[in-house]
């Protein structure tokens, strides 16, 4: 199924003859680049960020719209509620959040063409003329894009985490996260539902029936308020103990009484809020640990204020060649050619949470190249400024393993291009039957791939 965008671009390529160059190379990176994902968790070539096309981040978005809201042989057709869930809170992939945006305001044309364009429908739009292609230019001349960048700005700076509610069609969208302590909001289902679940699982016995009453929002509502104020208890997977939130319903329109559109904004109490203490000393069980582990400035720098035991044996460097040999700037120790890429990450992910995960290279004082894995927590210290506290693990062999399952995955396609015969696998459990790609070729037909065992009685083997 994923060789489809390459398979498609050989059909384009062999188009060359076409007079209209630039527009088969908008075609191409459409049909090559639609199923990569913001996060570089998409294929077929793993982009991430602005590096795909915007061409192809918007089919995907429409892509996948179009495939939960249709039927296909594996699911019946979502709801255009459902779907707009499911893209928003990232169960179809991670797409840019100011695109995300922008979709969230075609919602209505997008229903639209959902029922123009069903399945056996053919809907006639007259599509305007579009401006060349070179028109488009990256940058925040848009004031549109502007602002939610801005917005965005904003929430980081709230340290809170946003949800954003149409009361009469329960779509949402997790806009920002503080931490992975309201990762029960994230659903495929209506909010509801999510927020039943989030509420039943993550806040504190004593304080869920009030949460759950379903009064608070109507009256709010109805009342034509602007803002409404109330105290919950959530666990907190940091510290393993509840921890006081003050949750602020806001209406989004105010010189509109029917518009049923909220935020929903959860914030630490102040009284009990967790920040970092510069002056005390790291806890004893982690500064031993063999897993690296640093404190940092948020800065351009990241400049290091303490590390662990287990950071200098994973690296190499003693504390006095850190600040010889680095300036006791981090930054300085990541790879060259993954500095601007571990910044660019940085940046995007501190945009929607202040957890954050990286990959990257560091090379050893052996001059080994040691892989990292990087789980990061922002806090605000006592001053005021913004720190990390990172934790750094070695996966030079996962990427090592990962590496040569690619090259068996690579010789395997080969084998199977170079062969006439029919290679299959049976899933016993799943009932299902994979084959290799030449079945089509030879006989001329697809196969049948699920429900192959015979309808025995209960309790009878299969047949043989």
């Amino acid at each position: 199924m994923k060789t489809h965008s390459v398979k498609g671009c050989e059909i384009l390529a062999s188009l060359n003859r076409m007079h209209d160059e630039k527009y088969l190379r908008y075609a191409y990176n459409i049909c090559r680049y639609h199923h990569e994902r913001w996060d570089g968790n998409g294929y077929p070539d793993g982009l991430k960020g602005e590096n795909i096309p915007i061409c192809a981040q918007a089919v995907g978005i429409a892509d996948a719209y179009d495939a939960l809201t249709t039927d296909r042989v594996y699911k019946k057709a979502y709801s255009p509620a459902k779907a707009y869930n499911m893209i928003l809170n990232q169960e179809c992939g991670v797409f840019s959040p100011r695109l995300l945006e922008c979709f969230k305001n075609v919602k209505k044309a997008f229903i639209k063409l959902t029922h123009d364009y069903g399945d056996g429908m053919s809907a006639h739009t007259d599509l305007e003329a579009q401006p060349p292609l070179d028109q488009y230019k990256p940058g925040l001349e848009n004031t549109l894009e502007l602002g939610q960048l801005k917005y965005f700005a904003m929430l980081r700076y709230e340290n809170s985490t946003v949800v954003e509610l149409d009361i009469d069609t329960g779509i949402y969208h997790l806009v920002y996260m503080e931490n992975n302590d309201f990762d029960l909001l994230r659903s495929e289902g209506l909010f509801r539902e999510s927020y039943q679940t989030f509420v039943e699982k993550a806040v504190h016995p004593d304080d869920r029936m009030e949460m759950l009453k379903r009064s608070h929002i109507f009256d709010f509502l109805t009342s034509g308020a602007v803002k409404h104020f109330r105290k919950c208890r959530i666990y907190h997977h940091a510290s393993g103990s509840y921890t006081w939130y003050d949750l602020t319903t806001l209406r989004i329109n105010m010189s509109d009484p029917n518009q049923h559109k909220i935020l929903l904004v959860w914030r630490q109490s102040s009284e009990h809020k967790n920040s970092c203490d510069l002056d005390a000393p790291v806890n004893s069980i982690m500064y031993h640990s063999m897993i690296g582990f640093l404190q940092c400035l948020n800065d351009n720098n990241l400049t290091l204020l303490n590390v662990n035991d287990g950071f200098i044996s994973l690296f190499g460097y003693g504390r006095e060649e850190l600040e010889q040999s680095f300036h006791n700037r981090f930054i300085e120790m990541i790879h060259p050619d993954d500095r601007a890429n571990v910044r660019r990450q940085f940046l995007e992910q501190q945009s929607a949470s202040n957890n954050i995960e990286l990959e990257y290279r560091i090379t050893a004082k052996d001059g080994r190249i040691i892989w990292i894995m990087d789980k990061t927590q922002l806090y605000t210290g006592s001053d005021g400024l913004e720190y990390m506290d990172s934790v750094l693990m070695d996966i030079n062999q996962t990427k090592s393993e990962q590496e040569k399952l690619r090259l068996t995955l690579e010789r395997h396609k080969i084998i199977l291009n170079q062969t006439n015969d029919i290679i299959f696998e049976w899933d016993i459990f799943l009932d299902k039957i994979y084959y290799s790609h030449n079945w089509l070729k030879k006989f001329g037909y697809q196969p049948i791939t699920e429900e192959i065992s015979p309808a025995d009685p209960p309790g009878l083997p299969y047949n043989a």
